[in-house]
């Protein structure tokens, strides 16, 4: 007995059926709902020779892979930006989430695709790996140059050995430098220390009222008593000029080109500015040192505490185009009150 024919009550398709199941339930090969066959649908086939027909069901945009992509591409728009790309990473996390909510929805209802979520999911990871990756880089960057400007970087020149005299030096650069002892994290303020061809020494640490020259050229002197440290600088060099900028510190400085003070309490104290309008006698803002030559740099602190044993003077050597630290053990008897 030739095949009938009748319609799914869902989706109208046009369905065949042998006559032994009428009154069956079955599923609709295309919508997947059930039905029963019934016997007032049931027409004869047709005479023409029965033909497989194959149907493919298309699955339709998955809304959520459609965000997990927006999400990740807005996170790559940040992530490469060290610091402010980490910010991408809750917008690629919940991306990822919702990518993978859109692929159990594309499994389990199969209207759906696939490659959206799979396209938005990657997306966010790379945004993540690219947001972590620059982040760690700069800071792995700003923390070895923090390292790199605290290290000790001197040779000690003991107080015997002559200091270069204010006039230029007759020397080769092939002449050996004056006897240096061992390095140590602090160098004895009796003693000089030099770093390449430069060379730096205290050569007076006093408390008392500063005298000053304002920016007419007047004198002046402070309404306290501070502590006053002078230092000199000294280029060594035979040929090259050393641009030297002071110790004190601009009138905008962040700490990193400016001195510190601490003692053996563990006070620290703080560095004296007067403005741009006055300037300690003698001292200097930025200044040109020719070979052979050497100024002068005078800083100003608040008056340590009168049971410190020592002091510890610290100054960056990039001031003079070094790297590194200088550090002087200042010793509270070669302090002049």
């Amino acid at each position: 007995m030739s095949d009938l024919k009748f319609s799914c009550p869902h989706c109208t398709q046009e369905l065949e059926a042998p006559p032994e199941l009428l009154g069956e339930m079955i599923d609709c090969p295309i919508c997947g709902k059930q039905l029963q066959i019934p016997k007032s649908q049931l027409r004869p086939a047709s005479h023409a020779a029965f033909q497989n027909v194959s149907v493919e069901i298309k699955r339709g945009a998955n809304p959520l892979g459609i965000a997990a992509l927006v999400m990740g591409i807005l996170a790559c728009l940040t992530c490469w930006i060290p610091i402010i790309g980490l910010l991408s990473i809750p917008l690629s996390l919940i991306g990822l989430l919702l990518g993978f909510i859109g692929l159990i929805m594309a499994a389990v209802n199969k209207k759906t695709g696939f490659a959206l979520p799979i396209g938005g999911g990657l997306v966010c990871v790379v945004a993540i790996f690219i947001a972590a990756s620059s982040t760690g880089g700069c800071a792995k960057a700003v923390s070895d140059a923090v390292v790199a400007a605290e290290r000790t970087n001197q040779s000690v020149i003991p107080s015997e050995s002559p200091r270069p005299a204010p006039k230029p030096v007759q020397t080769t650069e092939t002449t050996p430098a004056p006897a240096e002892v061992p390095v140590d994290l602090w160098t004895s303020a009796a003693n000089a220390v030099r770093q390449g061809d430069v060379q730096v020494s205290i050569t007076a640490v006093s408390i008392g009222k500063v005298a000053l020259k304002n920016m007419f050229g007047d004198p002046e002197k402070s309404q306290d008593k501070l502590l006053t440290i002078t230092l000199q600088v000294n280029n060594l060099s035979s040929g090259k000029k050393l641009d030297f900028r002071t110790w004190r510190g601009g009138n905008f400085s962040f700490g990193g080109d400016s001195a510190s003070l601490s003692d053996d309490n563990d006070n620290t104290y703080k560095r004296i500015s007067f403005g741009s309008s006055s300037t300690p006698v003698g001292g200097i803002n930025r200044e040109s040192v020719y070979p052979g030559k050497f100024i002068t740099d005078i800083l100003v602190f608040e008056v340590p505490v009168d049971v410190a044993k020592w002091l510890h003077l610290k100054l960056p050597a990039g001031n003079f185009g070094g790297e590194g630290m200088l550090r002087f053990e200042i010793p509270a008897t070669m302090i002049k009150k």
